[in-house]
């Protein structure tokens, strides 16, 4: 199976960022979902596709809010550390 993941709106409440690191924000947090997806479809022995099944789990319906919690960002991190963490804990917070 190949996931494609398109984010249509990230909302990062007290993360100040220029409009030209969106972008490369955006593409960082959509590269770990994907990578954390494929993983988990890799394991998952069902027909229904990781993120079905993370969010049937979850008890969230599909294109609703997911609430990844708090993480700390250091303003001198790379769009792509951010990326990596944010990834990380929108993952997490589909999991729960």
């Amino acid at each position: 199976m190949n996931i494609h993941l398109h984010i249509d709106t990230l909302v990062l409440n007290g993360l100040d960022i220029q409009p030209h690191q969106a972008l490369a924000l955006k593409e960082a947090v959509e590269a770990v979902l994907t990578h954390q997806l494929t993983l988990q479809n890799q394991a998952d022995t069902s027909s229904q596709s990781p993120f079905a099944t993370a969010f049937a789990a979850s008890g969230i319906p599909e294109n609703q809010p997911v609430n990844a919690g708090q993480i700390s960002i250091n303003r001198s991190q790379s769009m792509e550390s951010m990326g990596q963490k944010i990834g990380n804990a929108v993952y997490w917070g589909i999991r729960k």
